[in-house]
């Protein structure tokens, strides 16, 4: 997982030496942040608030982190009930976690509130190893599934089923929106190679 928050880049670190959240410096490649997760089994994806607050998401563990920036300090925010959590997304303009799932039956894309941690069912994906999740700046939320290569958009009501919008990937990864050129970057996990598709 990658998240960029101010001048920082955040990552998620399953090594040795940093077992948790490491923030890097886009402007000098220095490393100003570290907060250790011993907890930790497989961090994966990352995303952030607008309180200065990081969640990432623990494939193995089944759970959800929090992590303060300003403290460098964490706490578990969901610790149960999330299956094997994939990509997460911070829904600003409903307050809200969305967690793709890829072990609860019908591989759902859920949403976790802020104020409580409770969790909502907001799409059934009936698809396999879902990963990366995204939004458009119209409300779209996209996501890829390595079991199809494929990348696919909901609607912002999640009221259609998905729709395949780019195929013929290997093993799309956590893809990200980029809202300035209205371009889907796609990481091919397989191939080490970053595809970059128009909407």
């Amino acid at each position: 997982g990658l998240h960029i928050v101010d001048d920082v880049l955040y990552v998620s670190s399953n090594g040795d030496e940093y077992p948790g959240i490491v923030g890097i410096n886009l402007s000098n490649a220095e490393i100003v942040f570290y907060c250790h997760i011993p907890e930790k089994e497989l961090l994966n994806d990352i995303t952030s608030d607008l309180d200065g607050n990081l969640y990432i998401t623990d494939c193995d563990a089944n759970k959800v982190f929090k992590v303060s920036i300003d403290n460098e300090t964490y706490t578990t925010f969901v610790d149960s009930g999330v299956g094997y959590p994939n990509g997460i997304l911070y829904d600003v303009p409903n307050d809200r976690l969305l967690v793709l799932n890829c072990l609860l039956p019908n591989r759902p894309l859920i949403s976790i509130s802020m104020d409580g941690s409770t969790i909502t069912t907001l799409a059934e994906t009936n698809l396999n190893s879902i990963d990366g999740l995204t939004s458009d700046d119209h409300g779209n939320f996209y996501f890829s599934s390595w079991s199809t290569d494929e990348i696919y958009r909901y609607d912002p009501n999640f009221t259609n089923p998905p729709e395949v919008i780019s195929s013929g990937y290997t093993d799309p990864a956590d893809i990200f929106f980029n809202k300035i050129d209205g371009v889907i970057a796609i990481p091919n996990f397989s191939s080490n190679v970053v595809e970059y598709f128009q909407i």
